[in-house]
């Protein structure tokens, strides 16, 4: 069966600026805004990152490593656990809600910022690796659709993350928007 829904993955590198509290600007501004040092993490949003580290801890092979005979990163190679970074899960949950208020479905949201901008806005350094979702119903739905997609898998399946963000915000007809940061900060 074929899942419904959006995919988009995109990757950022992001400088230290740190924030007490953060807030989307401009036009696509929410109503939502975090404390980095202690953002509250949803059920859900915790169970995507369960789900992402149990995949991570089986090992991750990607469609088109299978697909051309490479074999891409064998099953049986387990990936580090990540940790979740409360930075990380304030700029993700902030662009989950930016998502789900303006219905733009992208990297760069509404001013040009992506992944990196708010990253930084939320005091994060280093990389990111951002993997976005939209319709999934279930955060197993989420993780099956990003593992089907070649670019998706590719940013699971990066040994050099250390650190994760999950961001869910319900938009109209209470679609989720999911948000995940992966960073090596």
């Amino acid at each position: 069966m074929r899942a419904r829904g959006w995919l988009i993955v995109a990757l950022a590198s992001a400088c230290a600026r740190p924030d007490t509290e953060v807030t989307q600007r401009g036009s696509s501004a929410t109503a939502v805004s975090c404390k980095p040092e202690s953002p509250e993490t949803s059920e859900r949003e915790r169970r995507l990152i369960e789900l992402v580290n149990e995949a991570r801890g089986r090992g991750v092979t990607c469609p088109e490593a299978a697909q051309s005979g490479l074999g891409g990163r064998p099953a049986a190679e387990s990936l580090s656990r990540l940790t979740v970074s409360p930075k990380l899960s304030c700029a993700a949950r902030l662009n989950s809600a930016d998502m789900a208020k303006t219905g733009h479905f992208a990297h760069f949201n509404l001013e040009g910022d992506g992944p990196g901008a708010r990253a930084r806005r939320a005091g994060y350094t280093g990389r990111v690796l951002e993997n976005l979702a939209w319709g999934q119903e279930s955060e197993r739905g989420v993780l099956d659709a990003w593992l089907a997609s070649p670019a998706h898998c590719r940013a699971l399946a990066t040994g050099g993350q250390t650190e994760i963000g999950v961001g869910l915000s319900l938009g109209a007809a209470g679609k989720p928007f999911w948000t995940l940061l992966l960073g090596s900060g």
